[in-house]
């Protein structure tokens, strides 16, 4: 069985900075994520993801960075596929869900406190070198 989930790496750019958003989960110890949600059948990859960023962030005007779309695939502890589809988003201001019980602006370098899984923060490396290389 395949789980398919769909979001984005939140970006933005403060005081000539690249900060990524990532939001707690309220349903696990400690886990962080980006926002992202399950696929639902009729919906494409974009399609989910804008409706996941709006669900838990309130944003309304999406625009896709060109030419990002990364997908990360494990096996969770049931044995099920996982398969988690990444676009690039820019954003500035957010409204946090109830989904999230907060949300921190970080930079590259602080992620990997947050994350234990070697596989998304190459996904985030990605992002900050396509993003260094085309705005700063």
């Amino acid at each position: 069985m395949i789980e398919e989930s769909c979001g984005a790496i939140i970006w933005k750019k403060k005081n000539n900075q690249i900060k990524f958003l990532i939001l707690k989960r309220n349903d696990e110890k400690n886990v962080w994520e980006p926002p992202k949600g399950h696929r639902n059948n009729n919906e494409t990859e974009k399609t989910t993801a804008k409706r996941e960023l709006l669900e838990e962030l309130g944003l309304s005007k999406i625009k896709f960075y060109p030419r990002f779309k990364e997908v990360l695939e494990y096996k969770n502890k049931k044995g099920n596929t996982i398969r988690i589809v990444l676009f690039l988003v820019e954003a500035q201001d957010i409204t946090l869900s109830l989904e999230h019980s907060t949300h921190k602006w970080v930079s590259y370098n602080q992620l990997k406190t947050f994350f234990k899984y070697k596989d998304i923060l190459e996904i985030y490396k990605k992002a900050k070198d396509i993003l260094y290389f085309f705005t700063i």
